[in-house]
């Protein structure tokens, strides 16, 4: 499997932006995986780097995440706001 980072590729609010590059194809910052027939669910962070299971209680609150990014105008907003969250309540709990 061939893997490289790529240059930057844009810069907002001053933190330039890049993706990874797997086979030609580009990495996703943040991606839900869902199985309904077994109700497996993974959430993958470009940050943490691999997947990370979610428990089967998880799927439905997951499912209803998944709907509102696919439905969204703005689907980036939504990632990056789930994202602000999630910061903010680790801090919390730190």
């Amino acid at each position: 499997m061939r893997c490289r980072k790529a240059q930057p590729t844009s810069t907002e609010n001053g933190i330039a932006k890049s993706v990874i590059i797997i086979m030609d194809k580009p990495v996703p910052d943040f991606a839900i995986f869902q199985n309904s027939r077994t109700r497996q669910s993974a959430i993958w962070s470009k940050e943490a780097g691999h997947w990370i299971d979610a428990k089967e209680s998880e799927y439905e609150p997951l499912a209803i995440i998944v709907n509102l990014i696919r439905h969204s105008p703005n689907p980036q907003e939504i990632v990056e706001e789930l994202a602000r969250v999630a910061l903010r309540i680790r801090e919390e709990n730190s």
